[in-house]
């Protein structure tokens, strides 16, 4: 199983936790009577909904059905569904991951298409469908993204923007760019998918956007691993979430993030204004806005331009550092679950 799908199964135990015992309310029911006898491959969380995809390549989503993003024909503006609801496939679909953003949701197929559904924000371009035709900003149900000629997909990211791999290890990214979150050179969005502007020889293994967030501000960093283990991030750098230094200024295309001596990067995951990476020798680093404590330093004010180390408790080794709006959370090897932040 995926390290990333571990740490989200992990942190869904922990919500049903805090809510067996109180500390947390809730109007959604716990997700239950899909038929899933073969198990979830993958789980993804978004802005008011969840999906996941099956170990037989079905896909489901549950919670708010705002602007279509459950991908089951329904686009209420108050619907929701508490329990997982099918996403009917295209005709010969299989899927086999998925990715839930902002009012929106995308999933690759076992083939290696993409497609997206959901609200495409007024013009944006989150759904990656290209220009919108006759004032339709909202597709229900998923809708092919226009794939450049000759792409294969490899994986998908979302959350105000997305950004995907190839399986030739390119970069596309498309959706909301203010920030030049797109990396191909400009601050605008990008309707279709738009090739990153990778660093000469560079070929990337893995890419992941900011997690959605109700403000706004989640997703407009963006951060990728070449597959020499070199770090990269581009996008909003207000709080030094690039890892870039101390400058605090925004980049449209990908600038290396400052690596400890003698490290390579395994995973680089960017939250809201904070990103978190793990290094090859399972050593966890946060930066930028130490706020709420969610880079786990112990303060809690200014900027932090360049990666810092967690605290990490005696003994204990990280496999990956996944992000949120406030807080952090890290797997280590022994399958333990610490989060920190607010």
């Amino acid at each position: 199983m995926p390290l990333r799908n571990r740490l989200r199964r992990l942190l869904l135990a922990f919500v049903c936790v805090l809510l067996a015992v109180g500390l947390v309310t809730t109007t959604t029911a716990v997700p239950s009577g899909a038929d899933v006898d073969d198990g979830w491959a993958v789980i993804d969380v978004g802005l008011e909904h969840t999906c996941g995809v099956t170990t037989v390549g079905e896909a489901y989503c549950w919670g708010s059905a705002h602007e279509g993003a459950l991908g089951n024909g329904s686009a209420g503006e108050l619907g929701f569904e508490s329990i997982p609801a099918l996403v009917p496939a295209p005709a010969g679909v299989i899927w086999a991951r998925i990715s839930a953003g902002e009012y929106f949701t995308c999933a690759l197929t076992a083939g290696g298409g993409l497609y997206c559904w959901g609200s495409d924000n007024l013009d944006e371009g989150s759904l990656g469908n290209g220009p919108v035709v006759g004032g339709q900003y909202r597709y229900p149900d998923p809708t092919p993204v226009d794939t450049p000629p000759g792409v294969v997909w490899a994986s998908i990211s979302s959350g105000r923007h997305s950004c995907a791999l190839t399986t030739a290890g390119a970069a596309y990214c498309w959706g909301n760019g203010d920030n030049g979150q797109i990396g191909n050179g400009a601050n605008a969005d990008a309707e279709s998918p738009a090739l990153v502007s990778a660093p000469p020889g560079v070929v990337w293994q893995s890419i992941e956007v900011g997690s959605p967030d109700s403000n706004n501000f989640g997703s407009r960093t963006t951060c990728a691993i070449s597959t020499t283990g070199v770090g990269y991030c581009w996008g909003a750098d207000s709080y030094g979430q690039l890892g870039d230094g101390d400058d605090l200024v925004d980049h449209n295309v990908p600038v290396p993030v400052l690596t400890p001596a003698g490290a390579s990067w395994t995973s680089i995951r960017p939250g809201m204004n904070h990103t978190c990476g793990v290094t090859d020798a399972g050593a966890g680093y946060c930066w930028g806005r130490p706020e709420s404590g969610r880079l786990g330093r112990g303060y809690r004010e200014g900027t932090v331009g360049t990666p810092t180390e967690v605290v990490t408790p005696a003994g204990v080794t990280w496999t990956t550092i996944d992000t949120g709006a406030f807080y952090s959370c890290g797997l280590p090897t022994d399958g333990d679950l610490f989060c920190w932040g607010g």
